[in-house]
């Protein structure tokens, strides 16, 4: 499966390079893909929501970061990939001070021992249209054998495909990295059909995603890889269903590994 998506993932690039960019500026790009456009943004959707500079039919956002933005919890381990439906079309985010400056790129992991409260962290949006939520893998960076170096670690409740039994591997160091990636392109894959779905016959699909995976513990560069990965992935198994897909990135330094993934022909307009 990781061999058969770096081919896909390889051949989209090839016709990403082949086509013109529609914008390519600092704060945002947009490129054709094979009958769909997608746009890398910079900024949060939050974000992007108060200032009213965007207006899609669907929004994805992370559930486990929109628990951590309520509460200190792990959120859900057990159902990774799920997708649901928020009943009440609205999103917490950081109030701006709360909120770690776009030029940071010090990591931080979804650790168990949360010290900071978020639930002066926070403000409440509201918006006119559906928001759909998928779980996330969270990985932790922890001190997990005495005597050794703090390690990722990542701890997913699972079901078996042959009996329907429920397992919890666990998962150290870079492999915990790997099985939380294959993971998020789940959620990415899962999140996108479910949209498509939900959307039906609406004509000019347009889905905008939040960075998933960045606020639980998945370095930046892993999680642009696996998004960028996954929606050409999905593009060519379901060419058409979106008119516009938007990603959007908080960080400088993810920003420019977006216009990298999409080609060095990428130079500033």
């Amino acid at each position: 499966m990781v061999k058969k998506r770096a081919l896909l993932f390889m051949a989209a690039s090839s016709m990403i390079h082949a086509a013109e960019p529609v914008v390519n500026r600092a704060d945002h790009l947009l490129v054709p893909y094979k009958g769909t456009l997608i746009q890398v943004m910079k900024g949060t959707i939050g974000r992007h929501i108060e200032q009213q500079t965007f207006h899609p039919g669907l929004i994805i956002l992370g559930k486990k970061e929109q628990y951590k933005l309520q509460q200190a919890t792990m959120g859900d381990r057990a159902r990774v990939g799920e997708v649901s439906l928020s009943p009440h079309n609205s999103i917490f985010i950081k109030y701006k001070g709360c909120d770690s400056a776009s030029d940071d790129d010090t990591y931080k992991p979804f650790t168990s021992s949360i010290k900071k409260s978020w639930n002066d962290a926070y403000s409440r949006k509201y918006f006119n249209c559906s928001i759909l939520t998928v779980v996330e893998p969270g990985i932790e960076y922890e001190y997990f054998v005495d005597d050794m170096p703090r390690q990722y670690g990542y701890f997913p409740t699972r079901v078996t495909e042959e009996r329907n039994i429920f397992i919890e591997p666990e998962f150290f160091g870079e492999n915990a990295l790997e099985e939380a990636k294959k993971d998020l392109a789940v959620c990415y894959d899962n999140a996108l059909l479910t949209g498509s779905i939900m959307l039906g016959q609406t004509s000019n699909k347009t889905i905008a995603i939040d960075p998933l995976g960045t606020a639980v513990g998945i370095p930046g560069k892993d999680a642009v890889q696996v998004a960028i990965e996954s929606v050409t992935e999905f593009i060519e198994y379901h060419p058409h269903t979106y008119a516009l897909i938007q990603l959007f990135v908080k960080k400088r330094s993810d920003f420019a590994l977006y216009k990298k993934l999409c080609g060095p022909w990428l130079d500033e307009q």
